[in-house]
């Protein structure tokens, strides 16, 4: 018995050093680290000690003269409660002395600790591996983080400050302007929403830099050499941001920063913050086209007027806790692409072929998904938080703010126009939203203060054009809007391929089966709606499976991997021919010289004097 009791002791002994060492960060105590400047309510440390086991290690010390309770947000970045805490282990707290402190729980994502000495410090442990401008990931490569997604907090609006430790030698650390990225911690303290408007990157990035219109933008990489054109992205981003600064006649800062990720394999999608971007986009579509990150950059970039500044009070203060509806995200989304595409053309990055053929696209994609006959813009606004499950998107269901919001875009513009013959537009309603709201610090009314502006600017009523195709259904009369530049709208039969299922990107990135054919052969291997599309033909593919269909034709073998919760299946399917209704929008056959002119002015977003705004 003594013989077994001692290598339980030693056992005992083994599991406790084991245990001590799991993580390599170094304690916090109210006596160390020194404090760090700026005398903050609360003080953060987060190491990255063991960011290849996907650890990151959180440190809060503060002051504990009452009853604190700690939360950690549910949502951030995407529509979707995501809960968070999931992530959170060990969560522990001591006082000065080092007395450990109850943490009461409240719920599943806030804890109560009681009031110490005057010092306390909460600690737990936290696992990042989700990749992507959404989310938070501490991998062997990098840490990237969105910190509303790795931080509790106590008083949103206390001043905080926060350093970050141990990361590689040859890493360094990029954020969006907030931190002294040499001393890895906040040049000074802030509050927590703007500390997580603000993510970071660290890796062994590149980083460029160039000045445009009196500022400076920044462009950090972090992926291969090899996967990206490093000089092409820049000269294309200066373009973009000349462009959108120009027709904002506005510059809300000084520094701006694209975040870019290109990793191997299927993640993509692009998140605004008010001082830079975070962006990621596959290597092997960078190897396709270099200028593929570009469109979504121009999105983004436009956001930080659109949304980040000209803001719907639906959406502020952020609620961390709850869904936040709106109604206007047709709008905010939706418009912001209207907006960025009219950029490209700006930038000389897109002519007016491939912009009508974009706009073709969209009007073929809005009319396509039968849902557009009853579910309006707004309606899809407040239902943003359903996106995350896969039936909600099939075409039935569902059809996206950001597709009917950009047509709504394009159809304002024109009505704008044709009322003022040109002399008023898309570009005069944002600068007047600027003006009114984001330069006056005040929120806007969601779609009534879009309707208000609108007749401010152009003058008469939008009682009518809200109504029909904002807040209802009303089928849009194409040809009333696109005459006014000497446009038609022919619809005809495109000649497709079925490949037994449908498949969209959820907010991860990658395509997830939302439709499967019954008798279909991905019936037959079991995949069901909810299920990932992971490769076709043992590449990996992030995407719409429309979009890959167009390079196809009946009689083609593709086979497709999926993954379920509980298995992969790889499935040899024979495309079928299929047909569908489609749109061009085309010149009239008698457009006039007056007619083309307007045209030219709407597709580069300019007013009719003379070619500038006035």
């Amino acid at each position: 018995m003594r013989r077994y009791a001692a290598v339980r002791l030693v056992c005992s002994v083994l599991w406790f050093i084991v245990y001590c060492s799991r993580f390599s960060a170094a304690a916090v105590t109210c006596a160390s680290p020194e404090p760090l400047p700026g005398n903050p309510q609360y003080e953060y440390f987060v190491s990255v000690a063991d960011h290849d086991r996907h650890q990151l290690h959180v440190s809060i010390r503060y002051r504990a003269t009452k009853p604190t309770v700690f939360q950690m947000p549910v949502w951030n970045a995407l529509y979707q409660v995501r809960d968070f805490a999931q992530y959170a282990t060990e969560l522990q707290a001591h006082d000065g002395n080092g007395t450990a402190l109850s943490v009461e729980a409240e719920g599943n994502s806030a804890w109560r600790v009681p009031p110490s000495n005057g010092c306390a410090v909460i600690e737990y442990n936290l696992n990042a591996n989700v990749p992507g401008p959404f989310s938070a990931q501490a991998s062997s490569d990098h840490v990237f983080l969105n910190w509303a997604q790795v931080l509790l907090y106590g008083d949103r609006n206390a001043p905080l400050m926060l350093a970050v430790s141990d990361l590689p030698a040859t890493w360094s650390l990029r954020d969006l302007g907030l931190f002294d990225e040499t001393a890895h911690r906040l040049a000074r303290p802030v509050s927590y929403d703007a500390l997580v408007d603000s993510p970071v990157e660290m890796s062994a990035s590149k980083i460029a830099a160039f000045d445009e219109d009196g500022a400076q933008y920044r462009i950090v990489v972090d992926a291969d050499d090899a996967d990206y054109n490093l000089p092409a992205i820049q000269d294309a981003l200066r373009k973009v941001v000349h462009a959108s600064v120009d027709w904002m006649h506005d510059r809300p800062f000084d520094q701006y920063t694209f975040l870019y990720h290109f990793p191997r394999g299927p993640v993509g999608g692009g998140m605004e913050h008010s001082y830079g971007t975070a962006i990621s986009a596959p290597a092997d579509r960078m190897h396709e086209n270099a200028l593929a990150p570009i469109s979504t950059s121009a999105h983004e970039f436009f956001h930080l007027w659109n949304v980040k500044r000209i803001r719907p009070q639906s959406l502020q203060p952020v609620d961390f806790q709850h869904e936040q509806y709106t109604r206007a995200l047709w709008f905010a989304e939706g418009v912001t692409s209207t907006a960025s595409e009219l950029m490209l053309v700006r930038a000389g990055l897109e002519n007016e072929r491939g912009y009508l053929s974009h706009l073709s696209a969209v009007i073929s994609d809005f009319e396509a998904r039968p849902a557009h006959k009853f579910q309006s813009p707004e309606t899809s606004s407040l239902e943003a938080w359903m996106e995350g499950h896969a039936y909600y998107r099939r075409p039935e269901r569902s059809v996206s703010y950001y597709t009917s919001g950009e047509l709504l875009g394009v159809l304002l513009d024109l009505e704008m126009r044709k009322r003022t013959r040109g002399t008023k537009s898309l570009r005069d309603l944002f600068i007047y939203l600027n003006a009114e709201y984001a330069k006056k610090h005040r929120y806007y009314d969601d779609s009534n203060a879009v309707q208000q502006a609108a007749e401010k600017v152009a003058g008469g009523s939008f009682q009518s054009f809200f109504d029909k195709y904002v807040r209802s259904t009303v089928p849009i009369p194409y040809d009333d809007y696109l005459r006014f530049v000497g446009l038609t709208l022919q619809p005809f039969a495109i000649l497709g391929v079925d490949a037994g299922f449908d498949a969209s990107v959820n907010f991860t990135g990658l395509p997830e089966v939302t439709k499967v054919t019954p008798g279909s052969a991905v019936e037959a291997a079991g995949v069901h709606a909810g299920d990932t599309l992971t490769a076709i033909d043992e590449h990996e593919y992030m995407g719409d499976l429309s979009h890959y269909l167009v390079g196809h034709k009946a009689g083609d073998t593709v086979t497709f991997r999926f993954a379920s919760r509980t298995r992969t299946m790889a499935v040899k399917v024979t495309l079928a021919e299929s047909k569908g209704p489609a749109f061009s929008v085309v010149e009239e056959p008698a457009a006039s010289v007056e007619q083309r002119a307007q045209r030219a002015a709407w597709i580069r977003g300019d007013d009719m004097e003379s070619g500038a705004h006035k």
